[in-house]
């Protein structure tokens, strides 16, 4: 097994924080967070404007490890594994009055957003962090690989359209049905699509599709 990722993260809260952002935090009732990569960007939020509350809530333990690590709480790791079943969650925890912020990468879509909204809750949803390409990750690989696993729609393009020697893939698992969508408009390799963000989600439809 090889991994290769051609990105670094940055933040976007260079200078001092935007208007817009203390404005939204400090109306906020819960901060919603679905990558460690925010953790910092929440952690100045607290430090700078530090206020009572809010509630903090989160995808995937790797995200709250990274929160309680800069000695912030967190009040709810989200069970569901997309953005269906998030909202749902939080819908169903949610005050009717309650304001959401939603930190997030730069690209990042609006479906969470967008899905709060529709259950009648106020979100805003601000970029903290972005994705940069390395200037030279080096070759993914070289050789036949049974399968190639891809967890986002970028990771699938940089990797699909790579410059250099590209290494045979015998079958593509995207994580998620965006990413395989993707996935098929540049590879002509089959694209498994796995529905759960997990080890065993990969494992499941790899044993499925079979040899």
């Amino acid at each position: 097994m090889e991994s290769w990722y051609p990105f670094e993260y940055e933040s976007t809260l260079e200078g001092p924080l935007p208007r817009d952002l203390l404005d939204a935090w400090r109306d906020c009732g819960w901060v919603l967070l679905t990558s460690h990569r925010a953790a910092e960007a929440l952690a100045r939020l607290a430090r700078e404007a530090p206020r009572v509350g809010p509630r903090i809530g989160v995808v995937g333990p790797r995200t709250a490890a990274a929160l309680r690590h800069r000695g912030l709480p967190v009040h709810f790791v989200a069970r569901g594994e997309t953005a269906d079943a998030l909202v749902r969650e939080l819908a169903a925890l949610a005050a009717a009055d309650d304001r959401f912020l939603y930190l997030a990468a730069e690209d990042a879509r609006d479906d969470i957003s967008r899905g709060l909204k529709e259950s009648g809750l106020a979100v805003t949803q601000h970029s903290v962090y972005r994705p940069k390409h390395v200037r030279d990750p080096g070759a993914p690989g070289s050789g036949a690989f049974d399968a190639a696993v891809v967890f986002s729609p970028k990771g699938a393009i940089a990797l699909a359209e790579q410059p250099s020697k590209k290494p045979e893939i015998k079958a593509w698992v995207a994580i998620g049905p965006t990413t395989a969508d993707a996935l098929r408009r540049r590879v002509t390799a089959p694209v498994l699509v796995a529905e759960r963000r997990t080890p065993a989600g990969v494992l499941d439809v790899l044993r499925e599709a079979g040899p």
